[in-house]
Order: C-alpha cells, then structure tokens, then sequence
C-alpha cells in the first residue's frame, strides 16, 4: 500500500501539469498557481468562494458563536483576497455557515451528537468537513449522500457485530 502512494503522486502531477496546459478556465487558474501562487488570490471568482466559505464562520467565531438570521447579510474582507471580491454575502450557502454563523452556539450540541453517532476514519472525516465549508448549497444531494455514509458504516459494523453466524 506504501508503494502505491509515489505512483498515486506521480499521476496526480501528471494530471495537473496537463491541466496547465489546456486553454480553460481550471487550466489558467492551475498555470498560475503553479508559476506564481501569490496571483491565484487576485482572482475574483476565487477570492468569492473563498468568502463564501469561510467568512460566515469568521463572522462566527468574532460574534462569539451568537446566533443570527439567517436573512441578514455578512460583512467580510479578507485582505489578501482580490479587491474585485465581493465583500457582503447576501445569502448563506454551506452547511457549515449556516450550522455555525445561523445557529451559532446552538450548533454544538448537533455537531456533537453527530461526531458521536459516526464512525468516521481520517479520509471520511476530511472529505466530510470539506464538503461541509465548500461553498454547496445544503440542498445538493451530494452533502447528503457524504454526511450519511459515517452513520451507514457505524450501522454496518453494528449490524455485523450483532449477527454472529451459529457455530
């Protein structure tokens, strides 16, 4: 399994080496990360998701985890972002503003029974919590299909625990 993992990088640097190449969008953004990283922020589009992401939790975590309306806008600003960005965000969009800036200290104990109730290893857990800051939307199944797959496992190991075969 080890070994794999030098191949799994090389094939990764392929694929974005020739993503560098292509004349779109991906491929400009992933040229200019790779020629001069201090450029990928100057990007509006980028520095938006960026600030969707993570400023609601920001606002959070400077408001004391007070909750707040979900209809009021968030004032934001990063300074190393693109000046082009947006720097109000009208609407919440990801699971995890909406848990931590709507519902604020009363997130906690969700998050918590969730933690608890999931049987989640490292590589579930950090496709989880990216799927949960990455700016999409609450209602995309996707969310739902990736929050649910700890409790299937946890239910799985459970049920195979309680089946044991007559011997």
């Amino acid at each position: 399994m080890l070994l794999l993992f030098p191949l799994f990088l090389w094939a990764a640097w392929l694929l974005i080496s020739y993503i560098a190449t292509t004349d779109t969008r991906l491929g400009s953004l992933v040229y200019t990360f790779l020629n001069s990283p201090q450029l990928i922020f100057l990007d509006a589009s980028l520095s938006n998701r960026i600030i969707r992401g993570f400023g609601p939790i920001i606002a959070a975590f400077q408001d004391f985890f007070i909750p707040h309306d979900f209809s009021s806008s968030v004032k934001v600003s990063f300074d190393f972002l693109s000046p082009l960005a947006d720097d109000t965000i009208e609407r919440l969009s990801s699971l995890a503003t909406i848990f931590l800036y709507g519902l604020g200290w009363l997130s906690f104990p969700l998050i918590i029974a969730y933690i608890k109730a999931a049987c989640i290893s490292l590589p579930l857990y950090f496709l989880v919590v990216f799927f949960s800051i990455a700016n999409i939307t609450f209602a995309t199944p996707y969310l739902w299909v990736f929050l649910s797959m700890p409790i299937l496992v946890k239910r799985q190991r459970l049920q195979r625990r309680c089946i044991r075969p007559a011997g």
